[in-house]
């Protein structure tokens, strides 16, 4: 048997390609991504959290979530500091293999979140025509507002090490992987960092072969090339100098 896993994450780090061929591999049942939303299928936990309602009685019910091992992608920087302490310590009452999927250059991220927002496009199936619009000049993209992404950059570094410091007093491995890993390089070493993937979840050599088909539409088909319509963003240049600054400091 194969473990279960929780991929610790942030948007637009290729985690829904990711985490759909883990999920299909794996013997353990798979739930909706980012089940913890508010608008998800345990949505209800963060709505309660945020109602006040008692903090043993949501952790009860989670930990009754976690007994069954699904399969989750929880995207961390949507939350705080203390409902996901809650995840992270009821997850760690279970036999998880816990992953944090990341990506080298945030300051790309963090572009490509932003421009998500604004454009909605969040998948292939929505970008074909939006982009076309946008390039034809049919629709105009507004500025980035900068202050709003340097925030948001300094916060996701902030609860990226207090979860895995978590993970670390409750003596819990994790893996640190990243979005080029995988979705950028030469072909021999994406495969050879998703099959280290694939033994750290302890998933049979088998598999490699059985689902090659997945491994190639997951894997090698799934760019968005968001880079292809930034140009058409006013202040880019600006967001990404600013943003290069921060990382440094």
């Amino acid at each position: 048997m194969s473990k279960p896993f929780i991929i610790w994450t942030m948007r637009r780090t290729g985690g829904t390609s990711l985490t759909t061929l883990l999920t299909d591999i794996s013997e353990y049942n798979g739930i909706q991504h980012e089940p913890f939303n508010q608008d998800r299928v345990l949505g209800g936990f963060i709505k309660k959290f945020r109602a006040g309602v008692p903090i043993d009685e949501i952790e009860e019910g989670i930990r009754k979530v976690f007994l069954d091992k699904p399969l989750i992608k929880h995207c961390y920087e949507l939350f705080g500091k203390e409902f996901n302490k809650l995840i992270v310590d009821t997850a760690c009452e279970q036999e998880y293999k816990h992953i944090f999927l990341r990506r080298e250059d945030e300051v790309s991220r963090i572009v490509s979140l932003f421009l998500a927002q604004q454009t909605s496009v969040w998948g292939p199936e929505q970008k074909r025509e939006k982009y076309q619009n946008i390039i034809s000049g049919k629709e105009a993209l507004q500025p980035f507002n900068i202050e709003k992404m340097v925030e948001h950059y300094k916060w996701c570094n902030t609860i990226t090490h207090y979860i895995q410091n978590i993970l670390e007093e409750n003596a819990q491995e994790y893996k640190v992987i990243s979005f080029e890993n995988f979705y950028t390089g030469t072909r021999e070493a994406r495969l050879k960092n998703l099959y280290e993937l694939f033994d750290y979840l302890e998933f049979e050599h088998v598999v490699r072969e059985q689902y090659k088909d997945k491994i190639e539409e997951k894997i090698f088909h799934s760019s968005q090339n968001s880079k292809s319509i930034l140009e058409y963003v006013p202040n880019y240049q600006e967001a990404i100098k600013k943003l290069h600054t921060i990382s440094k400091i």
